[in-house]
């Protein structure tokens, strides 16, 4: 259980990177 917790919480942080990065790339 816990391994699928880490890896939901992992994919939601890359999402947020991503994001995060066309944000900046949009200014």
């Amino acid at each position: 259980v816990g391994v699928i917790i880490a890896s939901l919480a992992n994919k939601r942080r890359e999402v947020q990177r991503q994001r995060d990065e066309q944000a900046a790339q949009r200014g």
